[in-house]
């Protein structure tokens, strides 16, 4: 029985057949009212509508009776809190009349994620002063009197659950933070590496417009951005380059003493510690391995392509296990260049079909393509082969872009910068020519490497102007392998030397990237963290750069460890080999550091600064020694930081909506001293509750 009132003195009732299929969002819901109105002053309109939920919309169609007018009011519910709209702006009015007929729809786009949330829908007749619908179409998760948000105060001191005491029951999982003493009971410390809290995302958590999120943070100094170092080699660790075999285990593959090559295994814990020694060790080739590109086949099976004796290609395959121990000979060997073989990258194609890039003989550019089989063993011919460059080619970089289309990034022709697309079938054969070409680079463009960025954005970074300036540069290529003849974005990141950079994806969710290299005045060892967008440009000045090697480093590799650590392996001034943990800390990426959700919101600070984010909006402040409590209140119109209670920058006017993410909750993530007293509000809160919640008597009194 549905009741719905006609107007201030009559009320009549209205029998609805409400039929329900589903309950997630992800399955179409659905339901069904035949509404026939009892008598009244003004009579209320005669129609059947259908309500559903499709692709994330609120559907609904009018499917036979009367029609209604534009301006008819939508009543829709989401998790119990209305919002009242006039269908004028969502019906689709199929022949523009401006009401709403039989076989027309309003559909009406949430701003919230509707899974597992409770959403109702009513439709108001204003001609008649009549609620003509009233249902649910979905139940689920209705907000608790507290509101959207979540109150964590810390006060078990221990244990791994950091408890929610709001009613949303937005409880965390704690990993690997401490308990200690805070502003008020207990706190937790982090580490600033591998300690966060993290809470499930849920509809409690999912706020759209004004919102308030507040903690007392005291931050601790960084220091050394260095956490471990080992020397794997001393005086031989000539071009080395690794991989990752297991979570916490890595092989190192060199150039040693008279240019023989060398296969380390070594350990390194997800808090960045690095195990003393190496597990086990193998020399793979007696005579020269020179240039090694070390990676994985299958299973405990790994290869290396190099170049070896006489400078011929050559491949050889290992059997590593997962605690790193190498087998005592090669599984099996191959040469797949009799000439000269320099600088090779090689990629797998599909299954058992890799692709080997290379500068040739005549330093000309080839690609070859081979057999590597599961447990080792290398077909012995070389599936196909193409000369995609017949004057110049050095260093080259290989990349798939998608199907069988891949790209090469050179030093090419009169040192140019040069990108070509070609194609490899899943059985290794090549096409006969390349597809297209760009020059990205008409200076000076050497030991170019080149990542995905998006489906069709690339970047290349690489050494410019003789090894003057480390450039990054930009480009589109799409799906059938065609280069756009402009560049994107292209930025000297770099002015003052900079040799054989490498990149590495920062962040899996954000735009982050970092680039080792040997640059500056001295040579020594850089990384710079730099955001690359979705669309190619560029973010300038770098989000953050530091010197990780204070004497000569030559050629470092980057890889990512954990949420916030580095690992960087490169050969000293003294030839030892070196291989380094660093930790990053949240200033170089605050909108993912601290506390944060997804890209929706952040808070956090560091020993000299606040960050308070909404969106793409971050506003920064200075930060008083000691315990701080710190709010940043979005309203609707300004987004503003407090600093125990005063006010100390805005951004105005800002009406956006709050970005939607599926991610967790963090706390503490990135973030290196303690934190207490954690609350995240769906409104803006007032002046004297701020001012309650920032005196250290009263912490804690959010409700």
């Amino acid at each position: 029985m549905i009741k719905r009132k006609h107007n201030n003195d009559a009320v009549s009732e209205v029998v609805g057949v409400i039929l329900l299929l589903g309950m997630a969002v992800t399955v179409f819901s659905l339901v069904y009212f035949s509404l026939m109105s009892a008598p009244a002053p003004v009579p209320s309109p005669d129609l059947n509508i259908l309500g559903f939920i499709e692709d994330g919309n609120i559907t609904i169609q009018h499917c036979g009776g009367e029609a209604l007018d534009s301006e008819t009011i939508l009543q829709i519910s989401l998790a119990g809190i209305r919002t009242d709209v006039s269908i004028e702006d969502y019906l689709v009015d199929l022949n523009q009349d401006g009401l709403w007929q039989m076989g027309e729809k309003v559909i009406y786009p949430p701003n919230h994620d509707l899974n597992n949330i409770e959403v109702g829908i009513g439709i108001a007749d204003r001609y008649s002063n009549s609620l003509v619908l009233l249902g649910n179409l979905q139940e689920g998760y209705l907000v608790p009197p507290f509101g959207r948000g979540g109150i964590w105060h810390f006060d078990e001191n221990s244990g791994s659950i950091a408890y929610d005491s709001s009613g949303n029951n937005n409880h965390g999982t704690i990993v690997n933070a401490t308990w200690t003493t805070g502003v008020n009971n207990s706190a937790l410390s982090f580490d600033g590496i591998d300690d966060y809290v993290t809470v499930q995302d849920s509809p409690g958590l999912d706020i759209s417009s004004d919102m308030t999120i507040e903690a007392w943070m005291k931050p601790s100094s960084y220091g050394d951005h260095i956490i471990d170092q080992l020397t794997f080699d001393f005086g031989f660790g000539f071009e080395p380059d690794f991989v990752r075999l297991e979570s916490h285990i890595f092989a190192v593959a060199y150039r040693g003493q008279q240019f023989d090559g060398f296969l380390k295994t070594f350990e390194i814990d997800p808090d960045g510690t690095i195990a003393d020694g190496e597990i086990d060790v193998l020399e793979y080739d007696e005579d020269q391995g020179e240039n090694p590109d070390i990676f994985h086949v299958s299973g405990n099976t790994y290869a290396i392509a190099y170049c070896g004796p006489d400078n011929d290609g050559y491949i050889k395959t290992f059997s590593i296990t997962s605690d790193g121990q190498i087998t005592d000979t090669p599984l099996d060997t191959m040469e797949f260049e009799g000439t000269d073989c320099y600088n090779p990258d090689i990629i797998n194609i599909a299954g058992n079909y890799y692709a080997i890039v290379y500068e040739g003989p005549g330093s000309e550019g080839f690609v070859k393509t081979v057999q590597i089989y599961p447990n080792g063993e290398i077909a012995d011919t070389v599936v196909d082969s193409l000369e995609f460059d017949t004057s110049n080619c050095y260093e080259p970089d290989l990349v798939h872009v998608a199907g069988n289309y891949y790209a090469i990034a050179y030093h090419g022709s009169s040192d140019h910068g040069v990108a070509r697309s070609i194609t490899i079938s899943p059985t290794g054969d090549i096409g006969s020519s390349y597809i297209d070409e760009l020059i990205f680079e008409d200076d000076y463009a050497a030991y170019p490497v080149i990542i995905r960025r998006t489906a069709t954005v690339y970047a290349v970074v690489y050494e410019g102007h003789n090894g003057d300036s480390g450039i990054l540069t930009s480009f589109s290529i799409d799906t059938n392998g065609y280069i756009s003849n402009t560049i994107i974005d292209s930025y000297e990141f770099e002015s003052f030397k900079c040799y054989t950079p490498d990149i590495v994806h920062f962040l899996d969710d954000d735009d982050l990237y970092a680039i080792a290299y040997r640059g500056g005045p001295s040579h020594t060892g850089y990384i710079t963290l730099i955001n690359i967008n979705a669309d190619g440009t560029i973010d300038r000045p770098p989000a953050y750069h530091f010197e990780f090697e204070s004497v000569i480093s030559y050629t470092p590799k980057i890889l990512k460890l954990s949420k916030n650590v580095l690992i960087v392996i490169y050969q000293k001034q003294n030839q030892d080999g070196i291989v380094e943990t660093l930790r990053i800390p949240g200033s170089a990426h605050p909108r993912y550091a601290g506390i944060f959700k997804s890209d929706e919101y952040a808070l956090y600070a560091d020993e000299t600064t606040v960050y308070g984010s909404i969106n793409d909006i971050t506003l920064t402040a200075s930060r008083p020694p000691g315990w701080t409590h710190i709010a940043l209140i979005y309203n609707s119109s300004t987004i503003s930081l407090y600093i125990n209670g005063s006010l100390v920058t805005y951004y105005s006017p800002y009406s956006e909506v709050l970005n939607r993410g599926d991610g967790d909750l963090e706390f503490g993530t990135s973030f290196y001293g303690n934190i207490d007293e954690i609350a995240i509000f769906d409104h803006a809160i007032t002046e004297e509750e701020l001012l309650i919640h920032s005196n250290p008597d009263t912490a804690g009194n959010y409700i």
